[in-house]
């Protein structure tokens, strides 16, 4: 079993067990009780039909941990997840599932240079085979694995949910997941791609932007690493001082090789928003917040 690979493994899988078992118990009772109409009016009415096929997940997933069950690794972004096999088979359609499913097909090796099936009995409460690698955002990636636990995602304001929808998306999760208690639909929408080629369209004529947008990111970063080492007087209540980019003065736009037409300024807002910044316009800057 599992303590023969050394103490330090052994209790680190039991630990996460009994971890495990909280968490699902609890997902399962606050699932239960949206399945009992307690969840809230736009809960119910965003259409989640799946509510009591997520609780059944849940509960079979611990059962089988409980037991013993199989885990499976996932390895995203330099980060290894570990998780209840059976809750992510419970969702066939998705991609997770589909690589999981992969994996069990493929030869195994079986120690002697031959290999063996892709079946086979896992190790009582351990991983089976090496991580299987997901391209994606580690930070993010907890979101996806809530979806499959509580059948719903909760996503703080300090993280795009655009970016999670994403993932959803490049996951194939539903086209339809609640998020933060409202249903949102995971296609791009049409403006997604309106924005993708008026920024195409101003930048194929904007010389030099490449330098002058690495310049600016790094002026950014400068300035929230400021912020975060409390070298910037924060007079903004209950927020982070944003940084802010002066554009427009009293002798017109102020950067006449870069920023100078509000075609320019919009598209630059637009680049920043897709490396996770958010922004907006004064009278005369471009503020952009964390």
């Amino acid at each position: 079993g599992g303590g023969s690979r050394g103490g330090g493994t052994t209790t680190g899988v039991l630990a996460w067990r009994r971890a495990a078992d909280v968490r699902a118990d609890s997902a399962a009772s606050a699932i239960g009780r949206s399945a009992r109409g307690e969840g809230g009016e736009e809960a119910r009415s965003s259409g989640r039909g799946d509510t009591n096929g997520h609780a059944s997940a849940v509960l079979e997933a611990t059962a089988d941990l409980r037991q013993g069950g199989e885990l499976v690794e996932f390895h995203v972004g330099g980060r290894t997840f570990k998780v209840p096999a059976q809750l992510i088979r419970a969702r066939p359609a998705t991609r997770l599932a589909q690589l999981l499913a992969e994996r069990a097909e493929a030869p195994r090796s079986t120690g002697d240079g031959s290999t063996g099936g892709g079946g086979g009995v896992p190790t009582e409460g351990a991983a089976t085979g090496e991580p299987i690698c997901v391209s994606g955002s580690a930070a993010r990636f907890t979101y996806i694995l809530d979806w499959y636990r509580y059948g719903q995602i909760s996503v703080p304001s300090s993280v795009p949910i655009a970016a999670v929808l994403k993932d959803v998306r490049e996951l194939l999760l539903p086209e339809s997941i609640i998020v933060n208690g409202s249903a949102r639909g995971t296609k791009p929408p049409p403006g997604a791609k309106v924005a993708r080629d008026l920024i195409r369209r101003v930048l194929d004529r904007w010389r030099g932007f490449g330098a002058f947008f690495g310049g600016l990111l790094g002026q950014i970063e400068a300035h929230f690493r400021a912020v975060g080492e409390g070298a910037l007087n924060i007079n903004v209540v209950f927020d982070f001082q944003p940084f802010a980019l002066p554009l427009y003065g009293d002798s017109g736009w102020l950067d006449a090789a870069h920023v100078c037409s509000a075609a320019r300024a919009r598209a630059l807002a637009l680049k920043l928003e897709e490396e996770g910044y958010r922004c907006h316009f004064s009278y005369t800057e471009l503020m952009v917040k964390r």
